[in-house]
């Protein structure tokens, strides 16, 4: 694994690494509205979509120990409030991108 590094570690990638690096250090401190703006982003998939897809799974677990009528009645209404769902996050993130603003 050493060899490995030793041998990656070249003048090309130290300034390729040094280059990102600088570029990354630049967009930090000339745009913290960026920061912000993925940890909202961040925050809002981990907990909002994670508890979605929680929700789906319990669901689906629930409706196998149903009759098959149950489920026929239960899986379209559980689609369409899915569907609204989906397209409230979309809409909500198209809000959010800076490219907009």
């Amino acid at each position: 694994m050493w060899q490995r590094f030793c041998k990656w570690w070249t003048i090309d990638h130290v300034v390729d690494l040094v280059m990102d690096l600088i570029l990354l250090f630049w967009e930090v401190i000339t745009s913290p509205v960026l920061i912000v703006m993925r940890l909202i982003r961040w925050t809002l998939g981990k907990y909002v979509i994670e508890g979605l897809k929680n929700k789906i799974k319990k669901l689906i677990h629930w409706l196998k120990t149903k009759p098959i009528w149950v489920t026929l009645m239960i899986l379209p209404i559980a689609i369409i409030i899915l569907f609204y769902i989906m397209v409230a996050i979309w809409l909500g993130g198209e809000m959010l991108k800076l490219e907009n603003w």
